[in-house]
């Protein structure tokens, strides 16, 4: 693949070697990576993703409530502002 590639991975399932990924980012194969899913929820302290600026977590949270939902944004605003 080009170098400069985005990585997007909404799949359920380990797909990806997070170490291989780490590299990839740190080398400029792939630019930015954005991913709902980590080998081990919640993710933990060692996870090498957590040390790549270019790498964004999101939540998943297609079957969340409106209640769940809403605290989440709310703890990530107050944690940005």
């Amino acid at each position: 693949m080009k170098n400069g590639v985005l990585l997007l991975n909404s799949a359920r399932s380990l797909l990806i070697v997070e170490e291989d990924l780490k590299d990839a980012l740190e080398s400029g194969k792939i630019s930015v990576a954005t991913l709902d899913v980590v080998s081990t929820e919640p993710i933990c302290a060692d996870n090498p993703l957590l040390k790549t600026p270019n790498t964004i977590l999101i939540p998943r949270m297609v079957r969340s409530t409106k209640e769940a939902k809403e605290n989440l944004m709310n703890t990530v605003y107050t944690r940005l502002f």
